[in-house]
């Protein structure tokens, strides 16, 4: 339906990358996205849970598996897609969630919240709330939530930061 464009606006016309069994190194698609958002520049900002990427089938953590916050761009009449920013490959299976999780952008000081919910790493339950710089993807804040009783591997579904009072 959208053919997918390089950073540079070109069209890639590998057909594994266009069929999804390979990734370019300018874009990727999503898999199993949650959190749909739609940034104040018209942009698409998506929660990509990572499952089953590329058609392999991935567990609740195995080696290469990775979620990740992603903004893409669409042209309905061109019927392409580019991707622009993307937020947590680089951080593997500590933050690989294959369900659930929220990403959020925050237009007045230009941070993602990147929420994966239900990790399963190092043996370990747990969710993670990282705030960081759109521009610079520095980390402002992170924190690790474990659950006392797990559902389904879950800690929580959905993040919002909340301004103190």
């Amino acid at each position: 339906m959208l053919d997918p464009l390089d950073a540079s606006g070109n069209a890639i016309t590998d057909p594994a990358v266009i069929n999804g069994q390979q990734n370019h190194s300018d874009f990727e698609w999503a898999w199993y996205q949650h959190s749909i958002i739609l940034t104040p520049s018209g942009t698409i900002m998506v929660f990509d849970n990572g499952d089953n990427r590329n058609y392999t089938a991935t567990g609740f953590s195995g080696i290469g598996n990775y979620s990740r916050a992603v903004e893409f761009r669409i042209n309905e009449n061109d019927k392409t897609i580019q991707q622009l920013w993307s937020y947590g490959k680089n951080r593997g299976d500590e933050t690989y969630s294959r369900i659930v999780s929220k990403v959020n952008y925050y237009g007045d000081d230009d941070h993602i919240l990147f929420t994966p919910g239900a990790v399963v790493y190092g043996g370990k339950n747990y969710g993670k709330v990282i705030e960081l710089d759109y521009a610079t993807q520095n980390v402002i804040f992170e924190a690790t939530i474990y659950p006392p009783q797990p559902v389904f591997n879950i800690t929580f579904h959905n993040v919002h930061r909340v301004e103190p009072y």
